[in-house]
């Protein structure tokens, strides 16, 4: 049995429907991460698991204990803002100190536990600093401590990196990753940031408009969205409408005005209808017009209308009959000139189908 359950679960603040009967299920131990733009419903759901929020119809479920009416002060949950929510008079130790003393404990083992867990957040050394003593990574280091030293039966991110700085987000999130699986601790992760998420998460859920469009390991939604919402969101800038489909073996054929595309279906999201496929910019080859090859199935014909420079690659805007196509190309040789005609080959393995 699951950790947590969100059974059909729906919030609205007024008439604005937030949630819509979502379900949603975290195992024990696991880092899920919750991904989606602005207004998804990401961190409303959060704040529905933490207690902030009263859901208004569906049930959660909490080591199959219901908690879908339980009070905030009720949940055994560790929660890390987005702004560190220090108390900037307290020292390092009485910030971490604050809910060990609100449940009474002793001085000997509120010293004992904070002593351990900032061992842990490694920041020993820091107990007398304030929060203005310290850098934006230290002082969020402090905010999980805190979280973490009441043994949290769950812990809860709401964009805790989203205040740092590029270079420090990457070191703070290999260290939020390391705490948890170092303890062991079920987390539950908000963010806007496709990278953040599938670097540290053991699933991702990603939201639209209050529903979960997509739920899976990090690498297979990264490898097979589920929908455009999805591949769009993750990175796929090419979309090929078609419009008919047919088994050839083990492949599909996929044909349009301008040529056929064969693909290798994924069992586990391929539609059986959907007519759309989706590629990345990385994925779709250059070929020359005189090259040999070009002749047959996943190739198109296009003019360069755009080259920009990305650092590791040009990316070339491409017009093609079926469309503008985005084509991602190591910059490592010369650009090609803007009115270059080129073929695009498109990886029967790199097509995907969505819906």
């Amino acid at each position: 049995m699951s950790l947590l359950s969100l059974n059909d679960v729906s919030v609205a603040y007024g008439p604005n429907t937030i949630l819509k009967d979502l379900n949603l299920t975290v195992e024990k131990g696991e880092l899920l991460s919750l991904l989606g733009p602005s207004g998804c419903g990401k961190t409303t759901t959060l704040r529905l698991i933490a207690g902030f929020l009263q859901a208004k119809t569906g049930q959660f479920l909490f080591n199959a204990k219901d908690y879908t009416r339980l009070p905030i002060n009720k949940r055994h949950f560790g929660f890390v803002f987005q702004n560190y929510a220090l108390f900037p008079h307290l020292t390092v130790f009485d910030n971490i100190a604050f809910g060990l003393r609100l449940r009474k404990m002793d001085k000997k083992t509120i010293e004992k536990k904070i002593k351990a867990i900032l061992q842990v957040v490694n920041l020993t050394g820091f107990e007398k600093r304030f929060p203005a003593e310290l850098s934006g990574g230290q002082r969020q280091r402090v905010a999980i401590a805190r979280a973490l030293v009441i043994e949290p039966d769950l812990l809860l991110f709401d964009e805790p990196l989203s205040n740092l700085d590029a270079n420090l987000r990457v070191t703070m999130r290999e260290e939020i990753r390391r705490i948890q699986q170092e303890l062991g601790i079920t987390a539950i992760y908000v963010s806007h940031d496709q990278e953040e998420c599938f670097s540290i998460s053991d699933k991702v859920a990603i939201l639209n408009h209050g529903m979960i469009e997509q739920i899976d390991q990090p690498k297979k939604i990264y490898r097979y969205p589920k929908s455009e919402f999805v591949a769009q969101f993750i990175g796929f800038k090419n979309f090929i409408t078609c419009s008919k489909r047919a088994n050839d073996g083990n492949d599909v054929v996929f044909s349009t005005a301008h040529g056929q595309f064969r693909t290798t279906p994924n069992a586990d999201v391929q539609s059986e209808t959907s007519l759309k496929l989706a590629i990345r910019p990385d994925d779709i080859e250059l070929c020359a017009p005189a090259d040999a090859k070009t002749a047959g199935e996943n190739f198109l014909t296009g003019q360069i209308q755009l080259s920009t420079f990305l650092g590791k690659a040009y990316q070339y805007k491409v017009l093609t009959p079926l469309g503008v196509f985005h084509v991602n190309c190591g910059s490592e040789t010369e650009p090609l000139a803007v009115g270059t005609t080129i073929h695009l080959f498109f990886p029967m393995d790199k097509l995907v189908n969505v819906d």
